[in-house]
């Protein structure tokens, strides 16, 4: 069974032919063998042929040359004896020598001329290019130039003819062919910078003309009117306007006006507050030159009137703004320093101004200088020392303050009735209703002094039982008397011991 097995797969036609196919592929080994051991001896052969070719070569060359004709000492000899020859020759004749350098000068202007030649034929070679070449540019320019001639959007005006003239020349003083194709580009990013600085400007001018607009109508509003740069035509009409009736200039005239408001009205209305509180400080002298010889108190005492200023900081505060205000300025002003100045002008006359109604409160503190200053009396003893102060009557007596009053109130009506310049106050009777009732004979005489002394002729009216403290410093005393018929009559005090 094993030998049937066997030769069955030995008669196995797959197996046979994979035999066969091992045994072909073999034999196409070894051909192929064959075959490259062949081409590499026929490929030595061929090396061989060709080196044999070679020799053949060389040996056939040096069999045509003749030794005279490769042996360079020989020749170097032949030469140098025909060289010896011919300088004898030379120093034999002048002739020969004139003509050697004729003919060595000859030689060499023939060699400047072949070299001038073939310079100048390089240079007409690049002048044929170069023409060749703008002949090309020329041609591709007129194609351009009539392309842009069709397109209505695009004009060349004189004036932009001239601009790119001068840029050109600017870019390129010298201009030639070879530096004009190098100088359009550098014009052309000339003129886009240029453009660019242009849009530059226009955005800026129409960024400045809009927030002038919008300033305008903030100012001045109008519902129907633009603050764009489209809303131009409008604002131009306003400001034809405006120049028509003048009113810049009067804007001007009104800078000037103001200028001279802050530097002459302002300035006189600071100083007048100097001048009033001098004034008042000057009428006081009379009165207490007065009441110098008064006696007040005692009889060796005296009154004085004395004058303190006052600093509130309200009033502090206005005083200095009004001396920034009338501050010397020099120049011209700009309308923003105007519209400045004007703004604090306008806040300070709020304060002093009187409006309609009539009733400005801040007017009287700032403008009445009498608000600025407190008014004391001192009782001065015979050294000058201050033996009491008086603001008010306090806690005086009865005698005490009608005499305090008749000195006050006499002092008060000479101040508002004389000043510096009069010795008498303009009007002198004074009507004292029921004055000097509550005081004893002493204070009712030095009261009574005190008023004649300031220069007034005063009139006391006193009840019947309050005269006699009255009547012996009277120079007239009269008694009213109303009868039962209801009228009244006058008789004058006789004296007793004279009747």
């Amino acid at each position: 069974m094993r030998t049937a097995a066997i030769r069955a797969r030995a008669l196995d036609p797959r197996l046979l032919e994979r035999r066969a196919r091992q045994e072909i592929e073999a034999e196409i080994a070894e051909t192929t063998a064959r075959i490259a051991a062949h081409e590499e001896a026929r490929a030595a052969q061929e090396r061989e042929a060709d080196e044999v070719q070679r020799l053949a070569e060389a040996y056939r060359r040096v069999q045509d040359v003749e030794w005279a004709s490769i042996d360079v000492a020989s020749v170097e000899k032949e030469v140098a004896e025909l060289e010896a020859q011919r300088e004898a020759i030379l120093d034999r004749s002048d002739l020969l020598v004139e003509l050697e350098e004729r003919l060595r000068d000859a030689a060499e202007r023939l060699e400047s001329a072949r070299e001038e030649r073939y310079r100048r034929a390089a240079a007409l070679e690049d002048l044929e290019r170069t023409w060749g070449a703008i002949v090309d540019r020329q041609d591709a320019v007129a194609t351009e130039r009539d392309r842009l001639a069709e397109r209505p959007d695009i004009v060349l005006t004189d004036e932009d003819a001239a601009h790119l003239d001068r840029e050109f020349r600017r870019i390129e003083p010298d201009a030639t062919h070879d530096r004009f194709a190098k100088a359009v580009p550098r014009l052309a990013d000339e003129l886009q910078l240029d453009v660019r600085r242009a849009h530059a400007t226009l955005d800026s001018a129409a960024a400045s003309l809009e927030r002038i607009f919008a300033a305008y109508n903030e100012r001045w509003p109008d519902p129907n009117r633009g603050t764009t740069v489209d809303a131009y035509d409008e604002f131009a009409a306003i400001y034809e306007e405006i120049t028509h009736h003048g009113l810049s200039q009067h804007r001007l005239e009104f800078r000037r006006h103001l200028q001279e408001v802050s530097t002459m009205d302002l300035k006189m209305l600071s100083d007048s507050f100097g001048h009033a509180l001098l004034s008042i400080e000057e009428r006081l002298e009379p009165v207490n030159d007065i009441l110098r010889d008064l006696p007040f108190a005692s009889e060796t005492d005296r009154l004085r009137i004395d004058m303190r200023h006052l600093h509130p900081e309200r009033i502090e505060s206005i005083k200095t703004q009004l001396r920034e205000l009338s501050a010397d300025v020099t120049g011209e002003w700009t309308a923003e320093e105007a519209d400045r100045r004007f703004a604090r002008l306008q806040e300070f006359i709020d304060l002093i101004d009187l409006p309609e109604s009539g009733v400005n409160p801040r007017r009287d503190e700032v403008l009445d200088v009498r608000r600025h200053i407190e008014i004391t009396a001192s009782r001065i003893d015979p050294e000058g020392r201050e033996v009491s102060t008086y603001s008010t009557l306090g806690d005086k007596s009865g005698g005490e303050s009608q005499e305090l009053v008749a000195f006050i109130v006499g002092a008060a009506l000479r101040y508002q009735l004389g000043d510096q310049t009069r010795s008498w106050p303009r009007f002198a009777p004074v009507f004292l209703d029921e004055g000097f009732v509550k005081a004893d004979s002493a204070f009712t005489g030095r009261a009574i002094r005190a008023w004649l002394g300031l220069g007034f002729q005063i009139i006391v009216v006193a009840p019947l039982d309050k005269v006699t403290t009255l009547e012996p410093h009277m120079g007239l005393n009269l008694s009213v008397t109303k009868n039962d018929a209801g009228y009244s009559f006058i008789t004058a005090f006789r004296d007793v011991a004279l009747r």
